[in-house]
């Protein structure tokens, strides 16, 4: 185990057609987990990862199942090479993978839970016509100065995630955040909507986290092996009940994403792997100031490609 280590998860937004394709391609227990999505949810999975359309993928009874069984398929890669990480994160959806790298419960199980998940929030997604920005560049307080000055606004949009100083992320309505955008534009800020299929992390899917919390009870979960932490709260998750309510909640719940890692840096935590799909948790390490001694590295290449990132090519099981 790699006591210094943590493994972070992304969630939402991170996804491309193509994502995790050599990694699945080579796993046979990939194959039957994507086999079982697909017969669950009467959907061409595969076919949707491989040549399907951005829009259709970030549709979330598709995109929630998917983004567990790529990273699902890279923890067992690195597990069986190098052993496990001191911590693990879960950003959003990545919570789901992360509770199978904690020994929470089997692939199949959070597969399951993917999918109900999934469910509840196409269903959520089809009420409103929720969104989410990202901007960057400026202060969240001059963020949220823009956004109050909005006086029609000032209860409609709120923060989903605050992931580095300079690098928030809003949600709300679509119509409302277009607005915002031009108005923080003018602010000198830049902003780029995220491939999310609704107004996750606000207010507009507190009913959906409900939902959620509702079926985690039919689920048999186990206490997370070592230290798993949640994105939108910092005490890491202890018991049964912490993982059901992290499941379920954090669908509703702002992101603390720059806390949470800088809190995990003070407790002497120095490597972070972005396990992916693609490098979006990795991005938010460069807009921060890190001590010396963090790193930060990712997985995923191009084209669904991966590689190992060079602090693990030296080490083994036997040896870490």
């Amino acid at each position: 185990m790699h006591m210094r280590d943590v493994w972070i998860f992304p969630g939402h937004g991170c996804q491309y057609v193509g994502m995790g394709g050599q990694v699945l391609a080579s796993s046979s227990k990939a194959k039957v987990l994507v086999e079982l999505a697909e017969d669950c949810l009467r959907l061409p999975l595969r076919t949707l990862l491989e040549k399907g359309k951005s829009f259709e993928l970030q549709q979330p009874q598709v995109l929630e199942p998917l983004l567990l069984i790529v990273q699902c398929t890279y923890v067992d890669l690195l597990k069986d090479r190098y052993g496990s990480a001191g911590k693990i994160a879960g950003y959003s959806a990545g919570i789901l993978a992360a509770c199978y790298a904690a020994g929470v419960a089997s692939a199949e199980t959070m597969l399951t839970i993917a999918v109900c998940r999934g469910r509840i929030l196409k269903q959520a997604a089809s009420s409103h016509t929720g969104g989410m920005l990202a901007v960057y560049g400026i202060e969240t307080r001059r963020i949220l100065d823009v956004i109050s000055e909005a006086s029609d606004l000032s209860d409609q949009l709120t923060i989903a995630a605050y992931n580095a100083v300079r690098h928030t992320t809003l949600t709300g309505d679509v119509k409302d955040l277009k607005f915002i955008s031009r108005q923080l534009r003018a602010q000198g800020a830049e902003t780029a909507f995220i491939e999310a299929a609704g107004a996750w992390h606000s207010h507009l899917a507190q009913q959906a986290a409900s939902e959620t919390r509702c079926v985690m009870d039919s689920f048999s979960l186990k206490k997370p092996e070592g230290w798993l932490l949640c994105g939108d709260r910092t005490r890491p998750l202890r018991t049964v009940d912490d993982v059901r309510d992290a499941i379920a909640f954090s669908i509703s719940r702002p992101i603390q994403w720059a806390l949470l890692i800088s809190n995990m840096i003070d407790q002497g935590s120095q490597v972070f792997i972005d396990i992916g799909p693609g490098r979006t948790l990795y991005s938010f390490f460069t807009q921060m100031e890190l001590p010396d001694d963090v790193t930060c590295h990712y997985l995923e290449r191009n084209r669904g490609r991966y590689s190992i990132p060079h602090c693990y090519q030296k080490t083994s099981v036997a040896c870490a």
